[in-house]
């Protein structure tokens, strides 16, 4: 028996394959905890020391947060556009002695 199907990659595929990986390691789970701990210090010092190092601690922990999400898209987009393997339709045969990519 053979099964043949047919996979298109988008570009939001991409992404979300980039963030699955960026997000399950280490870098995406420190990102994540750093920036979430610089926003509570953000929170906690807010009005207890210069208004400069509090809306300094905002962006930090604003950039810890959102850097990643938008490189991984800019890159997604990259990937895609540089890549002509992935530009075109992949089509995939399954049958007794394996998977063969035609």
């Amino acid at each position: 028996m053979t099964l043949e199907f047919d996979i298109k990659i988008s570009d939001k595929d991409m992404y979300r394959f980039n963030m699955h990986h960026a997000y399950t390691g280490f870098q995406g789970i420190f990102a994540t905890v750093i920036g979430l701990a610089v926003l509570t210090v953000a929170a906690l010092t807010r009005g207890k020391v210069d208004t400069v190092y509090t809306l300094l601690y905002l962006l930090f922990g604003i950039l810890f947060l959102i850097y990643m999400p938008v490189s991984l898209w800019m890159r997604s987009k990259r990937q895609i556009l540089s890549s002509p393997v992935l530009q075109e339709t992949l089509r995939y045969v399954l049958d007794e002695q394996g998977i063969h990519v035609a």
